[in-house]
């Protein structure tokens, strides 16, 4: 061995340079040229994933940099909502302080209010109570009196068919006594006389029995009467109470929808108030008005010790993210430490790999030497230098070690890179990861905290408003069944509801007297027996019937002549105040009922005198005549005008001005 160079290799043989030798430096020179290609591609692609990770983390760099831009902006935007919101409160605040004094003041009036009607109230309801109580007693009487009608109306037919009876026995006791006539003209007339006196006898007997049995009828008819009377009494009374009732329950009614708005506006405050039926109003508000107090005292020690718990909260919260900020530093340097231990161990394992195939390459190139130093040891006698193949196998060791040198320094450049880019990812970028989960996690606690106590105000609200709402539905199915009570009392006052029920009950006792009739005509019964009950009670319905429209048109009547009476008064006193004489209308002495042929006129001018009272004028109209009555000085007055206007120029009107004149002129001066 001989000549040695720089490179690493044994140093091979000069001198044996045969077919062997070619065909073995031929193969070393392709597995160099094969190590050469294949280091150039691992260059290519270390140079390609450098590039990658480059551009993959300027990537995250600006996608972390926006996140960064879009918190910030997110910060921003939640602190002037906070400003806007806080604002908003204090406005509220103020709206509400004001709400609460209007409310204040509509509370005392409504309780005022509320007071009044419930006193209102309670007057109907007695009145109410009285007036029920009144209509049970009639109805209870009313009741009495139709049942004692019903006896009364058996009794009427129990003794009409007595009284049928009567007249049959009289006829019988007629035909008797024309026998008896006829007997008599034959006997002598002391029998005759006898007979005669038993017959006027028992003819009187039964005079009596038929005279005690008409009075007993009068009685009844007379006990019919009055009770017919109290029976329509009654009706009144019944007609004035349903009356009432409807007054009533629209009072009720009202008294309902008043409670129904105050509890739409007070209840929440008349829940507050503990009210006792022996403690007064005003006791009732002092106490209202120290619980408001209390209340707002202890509003302010909340509202204190609320804004300490925000504090402490916000100091709690600071903490809190100082030591998340900790634990993200502490995470971020974990991190960098795992990746830097992994890319050591990456490295690590391209060490490995790469000394494995150093060892295989080194033992691939001793197994060559050994081969060469046994073709330079048959080859020892043959020295013949060649100088071309030596030149050529020191060229190809340069070229072997400048690509390991080569090989080297990439690794080394590839090693620095990765630690840097591990340095700098686990310094600053996991930091910003960080950050960004913490302000996310801290605005997701302060977003469940709101929906949280929006929640509970939520849920509160809602039951409240199930409890007001049950109660609104409760009175408001007591104020549709009293205005369903009100409508039926409206129907039933109705004229035209009353005729139909007048024209049911004639058609129903019609149909019953009708059915009643068809079953005695089918059952065949007498004659006398054949007349119904229900034919009795259809003809009392329809006397009754009649009975009230006379009543009604009698009340009409009446009521026509109060309205005459009173409109003839006016225009009286209006003659009698423009023209000077009070006039009277006279009945006739031929027809009473005509009202207008004679006229009493009097002055009034003598109303003050002792002899207004027969000093008067009467005017016939039928006979054309005037009469005058009074003194004697009226009378020649009266003929004295009597002649100057009425004989001589026919002026009544004229006459009767010149009377008035002339009793003005004696008696007013």
């Amino acid at each position: 061995m001989s000549d040695t160079g720089s490179s690493p290799f044994i140093d091979r043989p000069r001198s044996m340079l045969d077919e062997d030798s070619d065909f073995n430096s031929r193969q070393i020179i392709s597995n160099l040229q094969f190590q050469i290609s294949s280091l150039k591609t691992e260059k290519s692609l270390l140079q390609q994933s450098k590039e990658s990770m480059a551009e993959k983390y300027e990537a995250l760099l600006k996608k972390k940099n926006e996140e960064v831009v879009s918190l910030q902006n997110d910060f921003d935007y939640v602190f002037k909502q906070r400003d806007e919101l806080q604002s908003k409160y204090d406005n509220i605040q103020q709206i509400n302080s004001k709400n609460v004094e209007s409310l204040q003041t509509q509370l005392n009036d409504t309780t005022e209010r509320y007071e009044e009607l419930k006193n209102k109230h309670e007057i109907l309801n007695t009145d109410f109570k009285r007036l029920f109580r009144d209509n049970n007693q009639m109805k209870s009487e009313v009741e009495f009196q139709k049942n004692s009608r019903d006896q009364i109306n058996e009794k009427i037919l129990s003794l009409q068919e007595e009284n049928k009876n009567l007249y049959k026995s009289n006829d019988e006791l007629i035909e008797k006594l024309n026998s008896v006539s006829e007997q008599l003209v034959s006997n002598s007339e002391d029998r005759f006389s006898k007979n005669l006196s038993d017959q006027n006898a028992k003819l009187q007997k039964a005079n009596n029995q038929l005279q005690l049995k008409v009075d007993q009828l009068l009685q009844h008819k007379t006990s019919l009467e009055l009770l017919r009377q109290k029976n329509n009494s009654l009706a009144n009374k019944l007609s004035s109470l349903s009356n009432l009732e409807e007054k009533c329950c629209k009072l009720e009614i009202e008294n309902l929808e008043l409670s129904n708005k105050f509890d739409t506006f007070f209840k929440t405050i008349e829940d507050s108030v503990n009210i006792d039926e022996n403690r007064t109003n005003e006791s009732v508000v002092i106490e209202f008005m120290d619980n408001y107090k209390r209340l707002q005292n202890l509003n302010l020690v909340l509202q204190d010790k609320y804004n300490q718990s925000v504090s402490s909260v916000s100091s709690v919260q600071t903490e809190l993210s100082s030591i998340k900020e900790k634990y993200s530093e502490a995470l971020s340097k974990i991190e960098s430490l795992n990746k830097t231990v992994s890319t050591r161990t990456e490295l690590i394992d391209k060490l490995e790999r790469q000394k494995l195939l150093n060892v295989k390459e080194i033992e691939y190139l001793r197994g060559l030497l050994k081969k060469l130093e046994e073709l330079n040891l048959k080859r020892t006698k043959e020295e013949t230098n060649d100088k071309s193949t030596e030149q050529y196998m020191s060229n190809l060791e340069k070229l072997v070690d400048e690509y390991r040198t080569e090989i080297n320094t990439l690794q080394k450049q590839v090693l620095s890179q990765d630690i840097q880019s591990n340095v700098h990812a686990g310094n600053k970028r996991p930091r910003i990861i960080d950050n960004g989960i913490q302000n996310d996690f801290k605005s997701q606690v302060s977003v469940l905290e709101k929906e949280n106590l929006k929640l509970l105000s939520t849920i509160k609200n809602l039951e409240y408003n199930n409890k007001t709402l049950g109660e609104k539905l409760q009175n408001l199915e007591s104020l549709d069944k009293k205005k369903k009570e009100l409508h039926i009392l409206q129907l039933k006052s109705n004229p035209a509801s009353q005729d139909q029920l007048i024209k049911q009950q004639t058609l129903d006792l019609l149909s019953k007297e009708n059915q009643d009739m068809i079953e005695k005509f089918v059952k065949n019964k007498n004659f006398d027996d054949l007349i119904p009950k229900s034919l009795f009670e259809r003809q009392e319905n329809d006397k009754l019937q009649l009975q009230t429209k006379i009543d009604q048109l009698n009340k009409r009547i009446n009521r026509l002549r109060e309205i005459y009476s009173q409109k003839s008064r006016d225009i009286l006193s209006v003659i009698s105040k423009f023209f000077g004489y009070t006039i009277e209308f006279l009945p006739s002495p031929i027809n009473p009922n005509d009202l207008s042929s004679r006229i009493k006129l009097v002055s009034k001018y003598m109303n003050n005198k002792d002899e207004s009272n027969s000093a008067y004028l009467i005017l016939d109209v039928n006979s054309k005549s005037l009469k005058a009555n009074g003194s004697l000085e009226f009378k020649t007055l009266c003929e004295d005008l009597v002649t100057n206007w009425i004989s001589d120029k026919d002026q009544i009107p004229c006459f009767l001005s010149a009377l008035n004149l002339s009793i003005y002129d004696k008696y007013a001066t």
